[in-house]
């Protein structure tokens, strides 16, 4: 278990000093949604602002373990830093929950831990550059190890810190009721009790929002800020985007693609009979996977297998417990080298463009600048996307300009607040 959080850590921080290059290592905290969650941890111990709305769609979960590693590392570290570590240390967490659980549902630990450290490039990603999956998952599968050693108290814990980390955590919550409700047939009012739990914690969270931001209107409109989505029929815009995902690069549709029909092939194989007492998983994978295929929008396949993550440990699970007995060690070491290689690579690529891209916006750079300071600095992204409108409009009627022969047009320069 040492190794694989060892090799955890040193994989993670391998694909960020071969893709910063000139950059800090710290600074790549701040990148892709890193910036949200370092904000946040700012405004604890009363998390939020009236000031920041385009933040609420953002569970506080892993900002408040920034702000825990803030406090434990007084200005030893700016947040650039502290937000690599955090994920760093959840995803080694998640791989030492993801080998306990391999022994309780007798999956062979060490090759199948492997296959879930290297086998997934999206895993990789997330857990080189700050993301909340990492602790998400490593929160989830402890919820399960739990469970499975008898104690639903500790389980429903875990869920409910799950669930504030990673909002759709609470569908595993689900799969507990399921594996006690309809499989085991405990229906006592304890058990009830338990899981109504995690649901209670997410109520509790919702009424400290409407207190905390009076302007507050559920947590449904916060998430459309950032990704305007609503309900589809399932599978209906992984199928209608599939063309555009062909032009997001030689291996993000591949990957998205492959995800999709791993965790579809997992959720229906687990099903089996033979199954039975681990129908849990399958449950599980395919509650995690119905939610993100039922979505509208083009970044929910952009982003599938990220914001799937939490499928991936029990569809892995599902595959090693079809696999006939005695698989040889070393094919599985070899391919997991080499996959994982491939996949650090792919996630080295990609952590590159969204630097070069972000690096790009209004916001990045200062968030860069300010990295030991302690206030949070909330930006309003509808201004930022007016204001990138009418700089588009600006730039198009240049063009027209130059091509009708009339040089560069002029117009006022424009600046945020």
């Amino acid at each position: 278990m040492v190794f694989l959080a060892s090799a955890s850590l040193l994989l993670s921080t391998g694909i960020v000093l071969v893709g910063m290059r000139g950059e800090t290592v710290g600074a790549l905290g701040v990148y892709f949604d890193g910036h949200f969650y370092i904000d946040i941890a700012r405004s604890f111990p009363l998390p939020y602002s009236p000031e920041g709305l385009d933040y609420l769609g953002h569970a506080p979960g892993f900002s408040a373990a920034l702000f825990l590693a803030r406090l434990l590392t007084p200005d030893a570290l700016h947040w650039g830093a502290l937000a690599l570590g955090v994920t760093w240390l959840s995803a080694a967490a998640a791989v030492v929950a993801f080998y306990w659980l391999c022994l309780e549902v007798e999956v062979p630990a060490l090759p199948a831990s492997l296959t879930f450290l290297l086998l997934n490039p999206a895993w990789i990603l997330v857990s080189a550059a700050a993301h909340p999956e990492p602790l998400a998952t490593a929160l989830a599968l402890a919820c399960f190890v739990a469970y499975r050693r008898g104690s639903l108290g500790w389980a429903v814990f875990w869920l409910s810190l799950a669930s504030l980390t990673r909002f759709p955590a609470i569908l595993l919550g689900g799969a507990l009721a399921f594996d006690l409700l309809v499989i085991r047939r405990r229906w006592d009012r304890s058990t009830l009790a338990w899981l109504a739990l995690p649901l209670m914690v997410l109520g509790v969270y919702q009424l400290y929002l409407y207190w905390r931001v009076p302007s507050f209107t559920g947590m449904w409109d916060v998430h459309q800020v950032h990704w305007v989505s609503h309900w589809t029929y399932p599978f209906a815009a992984v199928l209608r985007y599939w063309p555009l995902m062909s032009e997001r690069g030689l291996f993000q549709g591949p990957i998205v693609y492959t995800t999709v029909v791993f965790l579809l092939i997992a959720t229906l194989a687990g099903g089996r009979p033979s199954q039975r007492d681990v129908w849990w998983l399958s449950v599980w994978s395919g509650l995690i996977l119905l939610l993100h295929v039922s979505m509208s929008g083009t970044p929910g396949v952009e982003s599938f297998a990220r914001l799937a993550m939490l499928a991936w440990p029990p569809a892995l699970l599902i595959a090693w417990r079809l696999l006939p007995r005695g698989v040889p060690w070393l094919p599985v070491a070899v391919a997991c080298l080499a996959l994982g290689a491939l996949g650090a690579w792919v996630s080295t690529q990609q952590i590159r463009v969204a630097v070069f891209v972000q690096n790009h916006t209004l916001w990045i750079p200062p968030k860069v600048a300010t990295l030991r300071s302690d206030e949070p600095r909330w930006v309003d992204f509808k201004e930022i996307r007016d204001l990138d409108r009418v700089r588009a409009a600006q730039r198009q009627k240049r063009e027209r300009s130059a091509a009708r022969g009339g040089g560069p047009a002029g117009g006022g320069r424009v600046t945020p607040r």
